[in-house]
């Protein structure tokens, strides 16, 4: 990266279109107008000066979270240009700033690598904002200009001379009028920011939430190493350090780090300039298969195999972790025994019909309705709550799977001994989309489009909640990805107070309603279980789609839900008994 022209000027910025879209179709180009396209708007601003990080003129970005809801983002890159453009008698600042498409890099004589929408990305943050100022120090000179609603309103400025190193600091405010929701979630956008500073070397980035006062700073001088640790950092390793290796081609760069443990799934996250590749593609695709081709030579040039066996790819990436990535053989050649195992169990499963579609499972009160569009299902707790979940429900639409019990905890077991559960083959049975990867799982033959976790609000509630999720993480994601799973929120308190009645969903809300209407002559139910309301209670507070609440599950950040579900569900203790700890203080009921 070197050979990058030093020479960062007016010249370097070319333009393709205009701007007039943004504001009438934001979704095009920030995805949604919902949290997700708000939190865009940072990173996208945040991947310009991760931009100069690459080309090796900024080594600290500072992201702050202001009272008022705007944000601040500051670097020590180069600053933006500010000559005029003779083609458009602009500044290059504001025209980076106003047109689409605008910016350099698109000259790759000034930047040689670099992620996000490029110039789409902070001129669209501008259009979407209800005000944007930006400030450059360049050559020991700070410069001026401010925006409102994409437009600017004054020039830019010369304001004096600079005290500060050189860099851009942009401040915007995103439009009320445009985006559902103005609250900024900092661990949203804390896990972004430590996903960057892991895969940029040594670059410091800060968050600050001015509001609550709190700050986080990531900074990691081993990089993607680094970045495998602390993915295992709750997991018990088969190897002490991560393996690492960079290889540079033409100007192709590409570095992996990968380490195994004992864990029964994969971890492997691959990025192309900074860009999670959720989607795969051909980076990913070569490491599998080299991986694959590398383990099956080694094994039989050893001996380990046996006639025609081989190693699969999904045996030699069993229990590893790796930012694309040594092998560890016995690791793979047991789960190649345990693939066996699995196949086998699968066939006899199926022989007997407990997966197959045809023979739904017994318990399941299915709907009439056979589009999965307009299909949902309840996942309830328990025979009672199941039977008035039943009996409540609309038929047509609806249809109910009580579970009993605790499923099996899909975290400390393989495949094998998952299949032979039988809540959970009910489960898969009644979502129809298979479980596993690759052919083992289709999206398209889901039955659901709605699958919703039902449960009562208490402790053994949760911990059920918590093992389905588990399930759906480890081994259906693609329902979460694509919007399927949700839980439902059955109220907590049901209030009387003379002939009307509320039904209220937390602490906070009681504490309303209670000032609202008066405590004197009230009567109060707090809900311990589901099993406690009747049909029509059930359907009018949790089940019916005009009056009911339910939170849709996300993976907003797939690596932190790995931590979490690791803590929470895997056999380390100590990172348990930590989270805890941390986290007890955030709770103010809990029922035992």
């Amino acid at each position: 990266m070197n050979d990058v022209n030093k020479e960062y000027g007016a010249e370097q910025i070319q333009v393709l279109e205009g701007l007039e879209a943004v504001r009438k179709r934001p979704s095009m180009y920030i995805g949604s107008t919902d949290a997700r396209g708000l939190h865009h708007l940072v990173y996208e601003v945040v991947d310009n000066s991760i931009d100069e990080a690459l080309a090796g003129y900024c080594n600290n970005i500072e992201v702050t979270i202001r009272p008022d809801h705007s944000v601040r983002v500051v670097d020590n890159g180069r600053g933006i240009p500010v000559e005029v453009m003779p083609k458009y008698q602009k500044s290059a600042l504001e025209v980076v700033m106003t047109m689409l498409h605008a910016g350099g890099k698109f000259d790759n004589n000034a930047y040689k690598v670099s992620g996000g929408l490029h110039g789409v990305g902070v001129s669209a943050v501008n259009a979407l904002s209800e005000w944007l100022e930006v400030e450059v120090r360049r050559e020991g000179k700070l410069y001026k200009q401010r925006y409102e609603c994409g437009k600017p309103v004054t020039a830019v400025t010369l304001i004096g001379e600079s005290t500060q190193a050189a860099g851009t600091t942009v401040t915007f405010k995103p439009d009320k009028t445009i985006f559902e929701t103005l609250e900024f979630n900092l661990d949203m956008l804390a896990a972004r920011l430590r996903e960057l500073a892991f895969l940029n070397k040594g670059v410091k980035i800060s968050l600050k939430d001015e509001f609550t006062q709190k700050e986080e700073v990531f900074q990691y001088e081993g990089g993607i190493v680094s970045f495998v640790e602390f993915l295992n950092k709750n997991k018990n390793m088969l190897h002490e350090k991560p393996i690492y290796f960079q290889k540079q081609k033409d100007t192709t760069v590409v570095e992996i780090a990968m380490q195994y443990n004992d864990s029964y799934t994969e971890n492997v996250y691959a990025f192309a300039n900074n860009i999670n590749t959720h989607e795969g593609g051909t980076h990913l695709v070569g490491f599998k298969a080299a991986l694959t081709k590398v383990s099956n030579d080694y094994a039989k040039a050893k001996g380990l195999l046996k006639g025609e066996e081989k190693l699969s790819g999904d045996d030699v990436r069993e229990g590893l972790t790796a930012i694309i990535n040594v092998t560890i053989l016995s690791k793979a050649l047991e789960a190649a025994e345990a693939r066996e195992a699995a196949r086998k169990a699968r066939e006899l499963t199926r022989r007997k019909n407990a997966l197959e579609v045809s023979s739904l499972p017994g318990k399941l009160a299915d709907c009439s309705e056979k589009d999965p569009k307009l299909s949902e299902i309840y996942i309830v707790e328990g025979d009672s709550a199941g039977g008035s979940a039943k009996q409540g429900r609309n038929r047509r639409f609806q249809a109910i799977l009580p579970l009993r019990g605790k499923i099996l905890n899909v975290e400390k077991a393989r495949l094998t001994k998952i299949l032979k559960n039988e809540e959970i083959r009910a489960l898969i049975t009644a979502i129809g989309a298979g479980i596993g990867e690759g052919e083992e799982f289709d999206i398209e033959k889901t039955r659901y489009h709605k699958i919703v976790v039902m449960t009562d609000a208490d402790v053994d509630g949760s911990h059920i909640r918590t093992l389905l999720l588990t399930l759906f993480y480890r081994y259906m994601r693609p329902l979460i990805e694509s919007g399927y799973i949700y839980i439902a929120q059955p109220p907590l308190f049901k209030v009387k107070k003379g002939k009307s009645e509320f039904y209220v969903y937390n602490e906070e809300e009681l504490n309303k309603k209670l000032a609202e209407i008066g405590r004197d002559g009230i009567a109060m139910q707090r809900y311990k279980g589901l099993g406690e309301m009747n049909p029509q209670q059930l359907w009018d507070t949790t089940m019916n789609p005009e009056s009911r609440t339910m939170l849709k599950v996300t993976l907003e950040d797939a690596i932190k839900a790995d931590e979490i579900f690791t803590i929470l569900m895997g056999d380390k203790v100590e990172p348990r008994r930590e989270f805890i700890e941390k986290h007890a203080k955030d709770v103010r009921n809990l029922d035992v």
